[in-house]
């Protein structure tokens, strides 16, 4: 009941503002002062907000905003419809199917062939070479790479050229990685060397070949190696990041 006197006032507002503008200029005739022919207009436009507004006072008619916020929910559902996964019906069940991108299968090394080759695995293919297990590794060119990847015999992966070079070296006892004595302080010490590259990954080449060349010419100038009496990854993993037909002849670079 209550409603239809909202409803019932809400007309009658529409009918005497309507009213109202129709009276406004009633004498004039069609062609006549343009003043009141404006003025008609206006009030015409007069009426047609009132009505609108005891409409909406009314609650026959929703505002502008809420008929956008009532679109929303629909767009948010469809979005989400369009974006959850396929489903197949097995025996009376719905299995979710993810779209997830394509992993390397047990010893699959995967890589892009359309990065710059200090973004290829080449410290991991030397440690594999050097420990004599390449034959095991199965090399693959994908596009879809953004990393070298290598597949795990338990099914998971490793993303990285020196996390996989590191991995290998731990997970077949490798002297590259691990000292004889097992001291802590020789990892350390390579993994320091690791880390220091890292800080480079997004130097200018020019410049991070500047950059490295003097860290070795200074660290070498009494050694032979990095880390030790010995070749080590940390060796491999600087040594594949050098430009090595530029390096300048008679250095401790170009020696070591």
């Amino acid at each position: 009941h209550g409603e239809m006197k909202k409803r019932d006032k809400a007309a009658k507002a529409a009918a005497a503002a309507a009213a109202g503008g129709g009276t406004s200029g009633g004498g004039d005739k069609e062609g006549g002062d343009p003043n009141s022919v404006n003025a008609k207009k206006k009030a015409a436009k007069k009426a047609e907000k009132a009505a609108k507004k005891a409409a909406i006072k009314a609650g026959t008619a929703a505002p502008a905003g809420e008929k956008g916020a009532a679109k929303a929910p629909a767009k948010a559902a469809a979005g989400k419809a369009a974006s959850a996964p396929a489903s197949i019906p097995t025996a009376g069940k719905h299995v979710s199917v993810a779209q997830t991108p394509t992993s390397a299968s047990a010893m699959e090394l995967k890589f892009s062939p359309n990065v710059p080759l200090s973004e290829r695995p080449i410290c991991s293919l030397a440690v594999a070479t050097l420990m004599d297990i390449d034959a095991d590794l199965t090399l693959t060119s994908d596009h879809k790479c953004s990393m070298p990847t290598l597949g795990l015999p338990s099914g998971g992966q490793i993303g990285g050229d020196l996390a996989i070079a590191r991995y290998l070296c731990r997970t077949y006892s490798s002297s590259l990685y691990n000292s004889a004595a097992d001291d802590p302080t020789h990892a350390a010490q390579i993994d320091q060397w690791l880390d220091y590259l890292l800080t480079l990954a997004h130097t200018p080449p020019t410049h991070r070949q500047n950059l490295l060349l003097r860290t070795l010419n200074h660290h070498l100038h009494y050694r032979t190696y990095l880390v030790g009496e010995s070749l080590t990854l940390a060796d491999l993993a600087l040594h594949s990041h050098l430009d090595l037909p530029s390096l300048p002849p008679s250095t401790p670079a170009a020696r070591w």
